[in-house]
């Protein structure tokens, strides 16, 4: 037979654990008020010795206190040992100095209110401070392999060392990357011929509005001048985009007769306006128009700055004969070109 609701909730209050009592029996801070003592209408806790020496051997023996624990208990060792034995104090004085100190440290780690983690690990979250400060090292020294480090890894340092102390930067042949794990890319010599792709690798350059587009090739050569170059390195390359049907980049010196072989020119116009400028070296809007006409020219790049030390770039050193430095010149309208250095600043010259 069940009893009814009523009486059932009776019986199972009667057994409810001492923090689940209703709170009509506890006083205002959880303590039952069958062990508290009335005073003048006042509710007055019990003292109890036992409770509180319970409470500080619990606390003690808290394994979050270990290190502050035993700091204490090896300071009061000590102590006690020299108090009894004066004649050792030479011994265990710099023991007692040392767990004192870090006696005093945990202590003040728990009455301060700024670190949450110093209150609750006192003394022993002096080490997780410690292990932040040395992280880096412990990761370059012990964890971080030979190819991981960034910006640079420990490998291409390691080159950068041997270079500067004219050491054997060579190094035998193979590699330590993974080049079978994903997303790993090399180019692979083939081992027998193949046939060419019917694909073009080429792109188009300029819109609707644009009366002459470019189909240009995805792999091209770069900007070197002449002057930088020969000419027979400057013909050389020029033939060579012409039979390979790439464009070939003047590079700031202009265009000279010698990438004049029949291949596709991007013409550079850079600071200096070699190539399209007046006497006093600006710009020259019919020089610029005249060059522009010629039919190998597909493009202009116009280079909008220079990188740092800029006037040894296309500067004519008097080192140079005076035939080459004529020839030169001309190529780039330059009339005093022997005679006073000629210099591309850094950017355009105001008008």
């Amino acid at each position: 037979m069940s009893l009814p609701k009523n009486k059932a909730l009776l019986r199972s209050a009667a057994t409810l654990p001492p923090f689940m009592e209703p709170q009509a029996n506890r006083s205002v801070d959880g303590e039952p008020r069958a062990n508290r003592a009335v005073d003048g209408g006042n509710d007055q806790p019990r003292p109890s010795a036992n409770a509180a020496a319970m409470g500080l051997l619990m606390f003690a023996f808290r394994p979050r206190n270990a290190a502050l624990s035993v700091a204490v208990l090896l300071t009061l060792a000590i102590a006690a040992y020299t108090i009894s034995h004066p004649e050792h104090v030479a011994l265990t004085a710099a023991p007692l100095i040392v767990f004192g100190f870090l006696s005093m440290v945990g202590l003040r780690d728990l009455t301060q209110t700024r670190h949450a983690i110093l209150r609750n690990y006192p003394l022993a979250a002096h080490l997780r401070f410690l292990f932040e400060e040395i992280r880096p090292e412990m990761r370059q020294y012990f964890f971080e392999g030979e190819k991981d480090g960034a910006p640079f890894s420990r490998d291409k340092r390691a080159i950068v060392y041997q270079r500067a102390k004219s050491a054997l930067d060579k190094r035998p042949f193979g590699t330590q990357y993974e080049v079978y794990q994903d997303s790993f890319e090399w180019l692979t010599h083939s081992i027998a011929p193949t046939s060419a792709s019917l694909v073009p690798l080429r792109t188009q350059i300029g819109g609707g509005s644009c009366k002459q587009p470019y189909s240009a090739s995805l792999l091209n050569i770069s900007g070197m001048s002449f002057g930088a170059l020969s000419a027979n390195a400057i013909s050389s390359m020029n033939l060579g985009a012409k039979r390979g049907g790439f464009a070939h980049t003047t590079g700031e010196g202009s265009v000279s007769r010698y990438h004049l072989q029949g291949g596709d020119l991007v013409w550079q116009i850079g600071s200096g306006y070699f190539g399209c400028r007046n006497a006093d070296g600006l710009f020259c809007p019919e020089r610029f128009a005249q060059t522009a006409a010629l039919d190998q020219i597909r493009m202009i790049e116009i280079k909008l700055s220079k990188a740092p030390n800029p006037a040894m770039a296309a500067c004519f050193q008097k080192k140079r004969s005076a035939s080459k430095s004529r020839r030169h010149a001309a190529y780039r309208w330059i009339a005093t070109a022997y005679r006073r250095p000629a210099t591309a600043p850094s950017r355009p010259p105001s008008p």
